[in-house]
């Protein structure tokens, strides 16, 4: 006999208990996954050293979108009780150049570069296009084509 939905659901958060927001979905018997249906998915970043005038949601959510889709930020941030830097979850594209800061314009038209910090990124195999392993641990079959070397006569 199977697991109910909601034992599994149990297992999985009591095991991803530190995570903020987990979601169990049941998933339709006839489903079938193709090997590229994830193109998004969620991330936390980490912004250090943010200035006070950048910590409310509105200029939150504005630095997020540089990355991708803000979700929502965590609760020190939220509430602003942790000043030493901001985090905010964002939904990312899988195949997404990420940047390793963004350029701010204060009221006064200065520039500040604005470092971001990635908690976690998931592997993704560049020859298979599938999450969890990097292109050297790829186990995907390579196809390799052997090309005739012409022989040449050589008088000596």
């Amino acid at each position: 006999m199977n697991p109910s939905h909601f034992a599994i659901e149990n297992f999985v958060k009591n095991q991803w208990r530190n995570l903020e927001k987990i979601e169990v979905y049941k998933l339709d018997p006839g489903l079938k996954l193709d090997r590229k249906c994830i193109e998004s998915l969620p991330i936390w970043i980490k912004l250090p050293g943010l200035a006070l005038e950048y910590l409310d949601m509105e200029m939150l959510s504005r630095i997020a979108s540089a990355i991708g889709k803000p979700l929502f930020p965590d609760v020190p941030t939220a509430e602003m009780v942790r000043l030493s830097f901001a985090r905010v979850c964002v939904e990312i594209s899988t195949e997404a150049t990420l940047p390793k800061m963004v350029k701010l314009r204060d009221e006064l038209g200065r520039v500040i570069e604005q470092e971001i910090e990635y908690e976690w990124l998931p592997f993704c195999c560049k020859k298979c296009q599938l999450f969890g392993h990097k292109i050297e641990e790829c186990r995907e079959k390579v196809t390799t084509q052997y090309v005739r070397k012409e022989e040449h006569d050589v008088n000596v």
